[in-house]
C-alpha cells in the first residue's frame, strides 16, 4: 500500500484508466454536493488556497496479459465522476476542450475514469459534448444528467450572464488554477491488499471529536479546572440532558449536524462582524474547518481565552432558550402573539437556520422584550410573505450575518426601513400586500406541503383567541388535505377549466386546509358531500376541521369547485395581509 498527497493533475494526467466496478452503486450525489463543488471553486478562485478532497483509495489492476494498465476505484466514485462532469462543463463554457481532452481523456479518445455499467451511456454521452447543449426532453433522469444539467445552469449563469468577472474585474472561476488546487491522499493498493479491511478502518478510526470538544481542549488548560467548571461545564456538560441536547443533530441544508456544531458555526457568524476584528468573512462561512476558523479568530486578534469562552456560553444560553425543550412536554403549540417561540418554530419546522445568527444577537443585544417581540413578528411577517410567494431565498445567509448583523440593526425600526427600503424587483424584497393575495391564487405546494402547513397553521394560531371554541392543538397533531383531491377524475366533475389547470389551482393554499388528523383513505377522494360527513363509520372533515377558523366557514358549502377554491384564497389573503401587515 502505498499513500501520497496529490493533486488531481498527478494522477488524472497519468494515461492510465480509473475504473469503477461494475457492482458499483449507481452515481448518487445531488444538488448540495454540486453546489459544494462550484462553492469550492470560487472559493479557490478568489483565495488561491489548496483544496482537500478527502482520501481516494485505488487498487492496481490487471489486463488480460498481467500487465498493470490501471486502477480499479474502491472508494471515491462520487468525487471523481461529479470532477469529470464539472470540468467537461467549465471546459465547453470557457473554450478549453482541447485542455480538457489532454487531461481527461487517454492517447485513444476514451475518458481516463470508466463508470459503472448504470451510468456508462450517460457519462460518456456527456464526455462526448462539443457545445455545453440542453439535454433535452428525451434524455433520461439519471443523477448522472441532472449533475450535467445542474453545472450548466450554473456556470451558464457565471460565463455567460456575468462573463466570468466579478466587480474587480478578477475571473470568477480561475479554470487554470482549481485544477492544480484540488488536494486528495490517494491511496493505492497492491493486488494482495484487503480492500475492504483498509476501507473500512479508514472509515471507522474511532468516534470523530466534536468542534466542542476540540474548543474546550483548546481554551482550557489543564491548570484552569476552575474556569472550565464556571464558564463551561454549566453551559455545555451540566447534566446528561444538557450533554444529550447538544450531541443531537439539527437539520442543517439536507445534512444533519451535531447541535453543538450548528451553534457555534452561527456563533462564529455574528463574531465575524464585529468590525475591529480581523476576520477571513469567506473561509468562516464555511461549515467545514469549523474549529480551525474559531481558533484562528482568536490568535488573529489577540482574543482573551477566558473572555471568548464566556461569550460563547453566553450565546449557547439563548440558543438553549430558542431550542432545549423539556422531554416531558413533547411537541409543543404556539403562542397567538410574535415572540421568540414562534420564531423558534419557524426555524425548526421550515428548515430556516439562517435565522439563527440575528435571532441570537437580537436575544444578546435587546434588553427589552418588547421590542425583541416586534423584532421578532416583523422576522416571522417578512419570512412567511416570502413562503406565500415563493420567494427565492438564496441569500439569506447574507442578510441575517453580514447585512443585519454587520449594520448593527437591532431595533424594530432600523429593521422595518432597511427591508422595506429594498426595491421589489431584487430577491430579497419584501413581499407586498398585492403580490402575497397573488401568492395565495397562484403558489403552487408540489413536494413541500409542510410548508403550507406552516402557512395554515401559523396564520390559524393568530386568528385563535382565549375564548375560541376550538383549542389549537400541537403542530404535529395536523395533517395537510386537498380539499378537491388530486384524484378527483373518479367523483368530481370536470368543471369549465382544462385538465392540466385544475391540477394546478389544487396545489393552491386556496384548496389546502389544516385538519386534525387525516382522511381515511377510503374517503379522500370523494364527492364533497362524503368528504364532509364521512362514510361507513369514517369521519370527514365536519368532524376534523371543525372550529378552525381558516376552514370552518366553508365547511357548510353545498359544492366545491373552482369559485370556492378563488373566494377561499381571497379571504385567507385578507387574513394573512391583516395579521402580517407591513404597517
Amino acid at each position: 500500500m502505498q499513500a501520497d498527497k496529490e493533486n488531481l493533475t498527478d494522477f488524472i494526467c497519468s494515461n492510465k484508466y480509473y475504473e469503477i466496478p461494475f457492482f458499483q452503486r449507481s452515481y448518487v450525489w445531488d444538488a448540495e454536493q454540486w453546489e459544494r463543488i462550484v462553492d469550492d471553486a470560487i472559493f479557490a478562485s478568489e483565495t488561491k488556497k489548496p483544496l482537500f478532497l478527502g482520501a481516494v483509495i485505488f487498487k492496481n489492476r490487471l489486463n488480460s496479459n498481467g500487465l498493470h494498465d490501471g486502477y480499479t476505484i474502491i472508494d471515491g466514485q462520487q468525487r471523481l465522476t461529479t470532477l469529470f462532469i464539472f470540468f467537461k462543463v467549465l471546459s465547453l463554457f470557457s473554450g478549453q476542450t482541447a485542455w480538457f481532452n489532454v487531461t481527461f481523456k487517454k492517447i485513444d479518445g476514451s475518458p481516463v475514469l470508466r463508470q459503472s455499467h448504470s451510468n456508462l451511456e450517460d457519462f460518456e454521452n456527456i464526455i462526448a459534448l462539443t457545445s455545453p447543449e440542453d439535454l433535452g426532453k428525451n434524455a433520461n433522469n439519471s443523477q448522472i444528467n441532472k449533475a450535467y444539467t445542474y453545472f450548466r445552469l450554473r456556470l451558464r449563469e457565471i460565463f455567460i450572464n456575468k462573463e466570468n468577472k466579478n466587480a474587480n474585474g478578477e475571473r470568477i472561476i480561475d479554470y487554470d488554477m482549481i485544477f492544480m488546487l484540488l488536494n486528495f491522499v490517494v491511496i493505492k493498493l497492491d493486488k494482495d491488499d484487503d480492500e475492504q479491511q483498509i476501507f473500512d478502518t479508514i472509515n471507522s478510526l474511532g468516534v470523530k471529536l466534536t468542534t466542542g470538544e476540540l474548543l474546550k481542549n483548546y481554551l482550557f488548560a489543564s491548570s484552569q479546572l476552575n474556569d472550565y467548571n464556571a464558564i463551561w461545564k454549566p453551559i455545555f456538560e451540566k447534566d446528561n440532558e444538557t450533554i444529550r441536547f447538544w450531541n443531537s443533530q439539527m437539520v442543517n441544508g439536507r445534512n444533519l449536524k451535531k447541535t453543538i456544531d450548528i451553534f457555534l458555526f452561527y456563533f462564529l457568524q455574528i463574531k465575524a462582524q464585529e468590525p475591529s476584528l480581523k476576520v477571513d468573512k469567506k473561509q468562516v462561512r464555511r461549515m467545514d474547518n469549523l474549529f480551525v476558523n474559531l481558533k484562528e479568530i482568536v490568535e488573529a486578534n489577540h482574543l482573551d481565552k477566558d473572555i471568548f469562552a464566556l461569550e460563547i456560553s453566553e450565546y449557547a444560553k439563548l440558543f438553549m432558550e430558542c431550542f432545549l425543550r423539556d422531554e416531558d412536554e413533547g411537541e409543543y403549540d404556539v403562542p397567538s402573539s410574535f415572540g421568540l417561540e414562534r420564531i423558534s418554530f419557524i426555524i425548526n419546522n421550515l428548515d430556516s437556520n439562517t435565522l439563527i445568527p440575528y435571532v441570537l444577537y437580537i436575544m444578546h443585544n435587546v434588553s427589552s422584550h418588547d421590542e425583541q417581540n416586534k423584532i421578532f413578528g416583523f422576522l416571522e411577517t417578512y419570512i412567511i410573505r416570502r413562503l406565500i410567494v415563493d420567494s427565492n431565498n438564496n441569500n439569506y445567509s447574507d442578510l441575517f450575518s453580514e447585512n443585519l448583523i454587520g449594520q448593527r440593526i437591532n431595533s424594530y425600526t432600523a429593521l422595518r426601513d432597511y427591508i422595506l427600503s429594498k426595491d421589489s424587483t431584487v430577491s430579497l424584497a419584501m413581499p407586498s400586500d398585492n403580490a402575497v393575495r397573488k401568492g395565495f391564487h397562484e403558489t403552487h405546494f408540489k413536494s413541500n406541503n409542510k410548508r403550507a402547513l406552516c402557512i395554515l397553521y401559523l396564520l390559524e394560531s393568530l386568528l385563535q383567541t382565549p375564548n375560541h371554541s376550538t383549542q389549537l392543538k400541537t403542530f404535529g397533531a395536523y395533517t395537510l388535505e386537498h380539499l378537491m383531491p388530486k384524484k378527483w377524475k373518479k367523483h368530481w366533475s370536470c368543471g369549465n377549466l382544462p385538465e392540466e389547470e385544475r391540477d394546478l389551482i389544487i396545489l393552491t393554499l386556496g384548496n389546502l386546509a389544516m385538519i386534525a388528523s387525516g382522511l381515511n383513505n377510503t374517503i379522500r377522494n370523494y364527492d364533497w358531500t362524503t368528504k364532509l360527513i364521512g362514510k361507513n363509520n369514517k369521519p370527514g372533515l365536519k368532524e376534523f376541521a371543525g372550529g378552525l377558523a381558516t376552514i370552518q366557514p366553508y365547511l357548510s358549502l353545498p359544492i366545491w369547485n373552482e369559485e370556492a377554491i378563488y373566494n377561499r384564497a381571497e379571504e385567507l389573503a385578507n387574513m394573512a395581509i391583516k395579521k402580517w401587515t407591513l404597517d
